[in-house]
This record gives C-alpha cells, structure tokens and sequence, in this order.
C-alpha cells in the first residue's frame, strides 16, 4: 500500500516536470522570437569640439557660491552669538527652538 502510494507520488511529479519543461521551452521560443529592448542605432563618435558648459565657468560659479556660503554662514554665527549675550533675546531664542523643534509622538 506504501508503494502504491510512492508511485503514484513519482508519477504526479513527473507530470508537473513534463509540463513545467513544455513551458520553460515555450518561454525560451517566446524570448528569442521578441525583438531586443534596446538597440544600438549608430556607434558613438568623438565630437568635433567641446560641450558647454566651459570647465572654468563651473569652477567660477563654484567658488563664487561656495564664498556666498560662507559668508553667510559667518553672519547667522555672529547674530547668534551676539543673541547669547543678551538674556532676553536669548529667551526668546530658546522659546522660538522649542516652538519649531520637531516632537515624536
């Protein structure tokens, strides 16, 4: 009665292996008859001059940004420590970070 039943268990298995094998082969016809997502149009070629914009202008724009930054950040670093010395405004800093501080919950 085991036997029967091992049997019967190889046979439904070959089965299922059979089918998943017609399909797996149709799948693989199915992929090579599709046409290729991307294809190559045209070899690439080196450009006859350079694209903009210029290095130097980046590099300028750059500096010039990065000194905007930092001057800027010298300012906030003056105001806030001048608003340290001074009590009241310090007050009103501290109630103004715990108005914006973000809370869990």
């Amino acid at each position: 009665m085991k036997n029967l039943g091992l049997l019967r268990d190889v046979k439904y298995y070959e089965t299922v292996f059979e089918l998943m094998a017609q399909q797996f082969a149709m799948a693989k016809i199915d992929e090579a008859k599709a046409p290729l997502l991307i294809q190559v149009v045209d070899k690439a070629v080196v450009p006859d001059r350079k694209s903009k914009p210029k290095r130097s202008l980046i590099v300028l724009l750059s500096a010039l940004a990065a000194g905007f930054a930092a001057v800027l950040w010298a300012f906030v670093k003056e105001g806030l420590e001048k608003v340290h010395q001074n009590p009241e405004s310090a007050e009103r800093l501290a109630t103004f970070r715990r108005y914006w501080s973000w809370r869990k919950g």
